[in-house]
């Protein structure tokens, strides 16, 4: 071939500085993310643009048993029973409908569902859920946060069914049964007080006891809630007495004498939350007496 003498060489340079800087601060984004959802408890799962999972965080493995490609796998149906399976059916539908018309607003952005676990066993979680847009406004996906909600469900079940046992004792029972809050301020009434004194159960809600007893018994009662305050301070409720004797005045004007028990209600932390009583009838006992 022809001999070529090297002149020289040509070239162009082109500012990268931003575009490094940009990679830097990605890299250090997702570094930042892979450490979160490796050592979060809750479980993280994002869905595609066409409501296919693509990510499950190693969270997410640990709750549910599976590993994440397992979870990016299977089939909604495998993973919830089936009830639970409906609603998230639903929800996925909903999204669907959204993707087109943008009222996001319309779904409810949390929801309880019931996981099946690779073992077979069940969880109650929480999925809180958002869509993922784009700078320029394009629906990219879904992001999810799944918690495990197993133990506060078991709660307000227990929760419930206490207060259902307590709803029909309050309201068989012959005593009357009120409880104040920590301000001293009534928040519960039985129906039992209430067929005591002759008032609906919602009339006797709003009175006080200025109102519902004689002016001799409530100078007492007030006494005593004065040396109840007295005891916040000093926590020395023992060297109160745990009875009183209130003259009540029911709604037809009669009166009626109660013995009422009371005692504090203490949190498990041992702070003060009220004051619950039980007042008894005993009119023909001091009728007795006399």
């Amino acid at each position: 071939g022809l001999d070529r003498e090297l002149l020289g060489f040509s070239g162009v340079t082109r500012d990268i500085d931003a575009r490094r800087r940009a990679e830097a601060a990605l890299r250090e984004m997702n570094e930042t993310y892979r450490l979160l959802s490796e050592t979060m408890i809750d479980g993280i799962a994002t869905l595609d643009a066409d409501l296919n999972v693509n990510f499950a965080s190693p969270s997410m493995e640990r709750f549910m048993g599976y590993s994440a490609h397992e979870l990016m796998e299977l089939p909604f149906k495998t993973l919830l029973a089936p009830d639970s399976f409906k609603v998230l059916d639903g929800l996925l539908a909903g999204m669907q409908l959204c993707i087109n018309d943008g009222q996001w607003e319309t779904l409810p952005s949390t929801v309880d569902l019931q996981c099946v676990r690779k073992d077979g066993s069940t969880v109650w979680a929480e999925l809180v859920w958002s869509p993922i847009f784009n700078e320029a406004g394009v629906f990219q996906g879904v992001t999810g946060v799944t918690r495990d909600i197993e133990a506060r469900r078991r709660a307000e079940a227990a929760l419930r069914e206490r207060d259902e046992t307590y709803r029909l004792l309050s309201e068989t029972m012959l005593d009357g049964i009120a409880t104040l809050d920590a301000e001293l301020n009534p928040d519960y009434v039985s129906p039992s007080m209430a067929r005591l004194l002759g008032y609906d159960l919602e009339e006797l809600r709003t009175m006080w006891f200025d109102t519902l007893l004689t002016p001799e018994s409530f100078q007492v009662l007030a006494e005593r809630l004065s040396e109840v305050k007295t005891c916040l301070a000093t926590g020395q409720w023992d060297a109160l007495p745990s009875t009183l004797e209130l003259e009540y005045v029911r709604k037809d004007g009669s009166t009626v004498w109660t013995e009422l028990a009371w005692s504090p209600i203490h949190d498990e932390n041992g702070v003060f939350q009220g004051v619950t009583g039980v007042t008894r009838d005993i009119e023909a006992r001091r009728k007795t007496e006399q």
